[in-house]
């Protein structure tokens, strides 16, 4: 006999048994017993449904009340890294600026330099011109790079 089976016959017993317990006088057949186990078909209620109602929604709160707390949690997180960006911008921004004024302090110099050097290149012969042009060749193209580097 399978389980089933088995179910299915003690669920028609306890139906029965039920159905005819009124024929019974249960106190006088209980008197002198301790304990008494009624067992009964399990039958859908409106109270029981009222329950199972009631727990869903407790759930349903628990969940919103949870959601709520992780909603807080994350605005909270990316309020703190919008907060550090901003800073970690500015900051950059400050150093690149520094930086911009050294190298336009150094290139007013290199000028100055230049010039100083041009006064002085009348009384130089031919091969220290050509050596100086050479020189002043390879500043202008590092000037350019500098340039080039913090314009971009």
């Amino acid at each position: 006999m399978t389980e089933a089976a088995e179910e299915s016959g003690l669920r028609e017993q306890v139906v029965l048994i039920a159905d005819h317990a009124w024929l019974l006088d249960l106190k006088k057949i209980f008197k002198n017993k301790k304990y008494i186990i009624i067992v009964s078909p399990s039958t859908s209620t409106s109270e029981s449904d009222a329950v199972v109602v009631y727990k869903v929604k407790e759930a349903e709160v628990a969940i919103l009340k949870k959601i709520g707390r992780l909603q807080n949690f994350v605005t909270k997180r990316i309020d703190s890294v919008d907060s550090n960006t901003r800073f970690l911008l500015k900051y950059q921004q400050r150093s690149i600026e520094t930086v911009t004024k050294k190298i336009k302090s150094v290139e007013k110099m290199f000028k100055q330099s230049m010039e100083q050097n041009d006064e002085e290149m009348a009384d130089m012969t031919e091969d220290e011109k050509q050596q100086f042009a050479e020189t002043k060749k390879k500043k202008n193209e590092i000037l350019k790079m500098l340039n080039s580097q913090t314009s971009g």
